[in-house]
């Protein structure tokens, strides 16, 4: 019995003199903190073709994203784009006539990750500038105009730092209440059913022309779910919404079902 005694207790003091090897798991999680850890780094950098594949990674991996995200809307700091080549943004130094459009200041590090939320939540913040128009822009192509207006000039710096401010607070307002129970797949379905028609606009887009991960999303979600509001978006009072909804409804089995489902 003694014996049994103290060999019972030699190995429990085994065990607490050596430790168990770390887990599976928490390696795996160790891995991905490294993994986003360098996509944050990247997407806070000033090379704008790093700070764009960084979004898109961060951005596929939908909810786990979100947190880093929100903890960047707290540095209010400006950081230059370099590296833009004819990326049409506030900051531009030039316009060149063509290029992708991006209404938002994201030389703002605030503003970049307010950009990168609403894009992965579907959700309307108040971050965009709201100056930069396409069919102007189109004008001003045709009269070969390069003066063109990207930020609104009647807003002060203080302004400005004030609607980022409450951009900001909407965020963390909004994934205080939501974290527990967000889901990429459920976003897209509540953006279409809002009544804001920014929001519809960019998951309708986003369904037809995007490549980022969605769970959830597959043939039969995208038949039994999305087709449904896509029809009733058909009667929106709002001519582009009209527009972007028929497109998706005319795209059977196209780039939608290459990039943004389960099969892919």
């Amino acid at each position: 019995m003694v014996m049994i005694h103290t060999l019972l207790i030699t190995i429990l003091l085994g065990i607490v003199c050596h430790p168990q090897p770390v887990s599976a798991v928490s390696a795996h999680r160790s891995k991905e903190q490294d993994v986003i850890k360098k996509l944050i780094d990247d997407f806070t950098s000033n090379d704008w073709q790093k700070v764009h594949l960084a979004e898109s990674a961060l951005e596929s991996r939908q909810a786990e994203a979100i947190p880093p995200l929100i903890e960047l809307l707290d540095r209010d700091e400006k950081v230059e784009l370099h590296n833009t080549a004819d990326l049409i943004y506030p900051g531009s130094k030039e316009f060149y006539g063509h290029g992708w459009i991006l209404d938002y200041d994201v030389d703002w590090i605030s503003v970049r990750a307010g950009w990168a939320l609403e894009r992965l939540t579907f959700q309307n913040f108040g971050f965009r500038e709201g100056v930069i128009n396409e069919a102007d822009l189109l004008k001003m192509v045709i009269k070969r105009q390069g003066n063109v207006q990207l930020t609104d000039p009647s807003k002060t710096a203080t302004a400005k730092k004030q609607i980022r401010a409450q951009a900001s607070s909407r965020a963390k307002a909004w994934w205080q209440e939501s974290q527990n129970s967000w889901n990429r797949f459920a976003a897209v379905l509540e953006s279409l059913r809002s009544d804001d028609p920014i929001r519809q606009q960019w998951t309708l887009n986003w369904i037809r022309n995007g490549k980022t991960k969605c769970d959830g999303l597959n043939v039969d979600s995208f038949k039994k779910y999305i087709v449904p509001e896509g029809k009733r978006l058909l009667k929106s009072s709002d001519q582009s919404v009209r527009d972007q909804a028929k497109y998706l409804l005319e795209d059977r089995g196209g780039w939608w079902m290459k990039h943004n489902t389960e099969s892919k």
